[in-house]
C-alpha cells in the first residue's frame, strides 16, 4: 500500500446479507406417489430483506442500506429503534 500510495480511506470491505421476516408456519403435505404432479408447500407469509454494509480500513463507514422487496416503502416496516443514518429503500426487480 505504501509503495502505491494507497490511503486507508480507499481500502474497504462490503458485505451483503439477506434474511426473511414475517410469520412461518409448519406445513405437512401428503401426496400419492402414483400422481405425476409436482406440489410445493407454502411456508407462510415471509418477506425478504437485503442489507448492505461497507467499512473502510481507516474505521469510517458508509451508512447501512436496507432494501425491501416491493414497490412502495411502508414506514411501519422499519423499527422505531432504527438509526436515522440508515438508508431504507425498495426494489421491484424480481
Amino acid at each position: 500500500m505504501a509503495e502505491e500510495n494507497i490511503m486507508l480511506g480507499n481500502v474497504y470491505n462490503c458485505d451483503e446479507s439477506g434474511f426473511g421476516i414475517g410469520k412461518k408456519r409448519a406445513t405437512c403435505v401428503i401426496v400419492d406417489n402414483n400422481l405425476q404432479k409436482a406440489y410445493q408447500a407454502e411456508p407462510g407469509q415471509q418477506e425478504w430483506v437485503t442489507v448492505m454494509e461497507c467499512i473502510y480500513a481507516n474505521g469510517s463507514y458508509v451508512s447501512l442500506l436496507i432494501i425491501f422487496k416491493g414497490e412502495n416503502l411502508i414506514r411501519n416496516w422499519i423499527s422505531e429503534k432504527a438509526s436515522e443514518n440508515w438508508f431504507v429503500s425498495c426494489n421491484t426487480l424480481r
